[in-house]
């Protein structure tokens, strides 16, 4: 039996979906809210609350167990599920969010200790066995399509990033497209983002980007890239104080001198370009910062 054992681990690894997170992918993941039970001890109200099926008490004790890390993970999905059940959508997105971040796995002897290698190496998280979670990019894609499909905004713009990305599931440009564009809809941040930078033609792409570069760091990079790429058309290869500017550089501009900044009348794609990528590497984005100290 021993001499299996390398074969079943070649084939258990095989089955896991690694994935390394970059910066960029962390902007395009960024949440519009945070429940405040993820950072506080739900209270005895709330306990009792959830014990009797109230299904936002269930969801808040859920949430605060799940990220705890060192609590049951079994116990925090099954009050997830349970909000979930009773109507309250947004805990598919949690249940989701279970999955996609990982828990903790169990080191047990005998045959819980078998189990929780399988966990180990089916997981889709690079960890040491010491340090083990389990991670399931497939069950979280489910959980997150069905917050997606209740039109939570979150569920909407993770589902998207994972068909995008093909994580948990085939890639799907077009399918994501439709729920980065709900999302969107519905006022996320993230998903105006990633439907701007997947989905648009490059002038629309400018257009929502202005909207939403001043408080996003990808999205101002974003946009300094596309004023950048101006530079190099053809047909603009000769701005000047002639250049007529379209409707969503004026917008820029306007941003611009609402904080007293003098804009003078030559100001060109390149200077709109300069001017996004101070405000992206000030916001944080290393890329950004990288390309102003060349």
């Amino acid at each position: 039996m021993n001499k299996y054992i390398p074969i079943i681990i070649f084939f258990i690894t095989g089955c896991s979906e690694i994935y390394n997170f970059s910066e960029e992918d962390q902007f395009r993941l960024k949440r519009s809210s945070i429940n405040y039970y993820e950072y506080a001890d739900p209270s005895e109200e709330i306990l009792n609350l959830a014990i009797q099926n109230d299904p936002k008490a269930q969801m808040s004790v859920g949430i605060y167990i799940s990220n705890k890390g060192n609590e049951s993970a079994s116990t925090a999905r099954k009050y997830l599920k349970h909000a979930a059940e009773n109507g309250f959508a947004e805990a598919y997105y949690h249940l989701g969010l279970h999955y996609f971040n990982g828990y903790k796995i169990k080191k047990a002897k005998g045959l819980g200790g078998v189990i929780s290698l399988l966990q180990y190496f089916t997981s889709d998280a690079t960890t040491s066995y010491k340090d083990a979670k389990y991670v399931s990019y497939k069950k979280a894609y489910e959980y997150f399509e069905l917050a997606a499909q209740a039109n939570i905004a979150e569920g909407q713009n993770l589902t998207g990033f994972m068909l995008i990305k093909g994580l948990g599931t085939n890639i799907d440009k077009n399918e994501a497209c439709h729920w980065f564009d709900l999302g969107a809809k519905n006022n996320h941040e993230a998903a105006q983002l990633n439907y701007a930078s997947y989905c648009l033609n490059d002038d629309e792409k400018r257009v929502v980007l202005s909207k939403i570069a001043e408080n996003n760091a990808l999205a101002a990079y974003e946009l300094a890239i596309e004023y950048l790429l101006l530079q190099y058309e053809d047909d603009r290869n000769a701005l000047s104080s002639e250049y007529e500017l379209e409707d969503f550089e004026r917008s820029s501009i306007e941003l611009i001198k609402a904080k007293g900044i003098d804009v003078p009348s030559s100001f060109t794609a390149q200077k709109l370009s300069d001017y996004w990528m101070k405000i992206s590497a000030e916001g944080g984005y290393s890329t950004a910062k990288v390309y102003l100290e060349r």
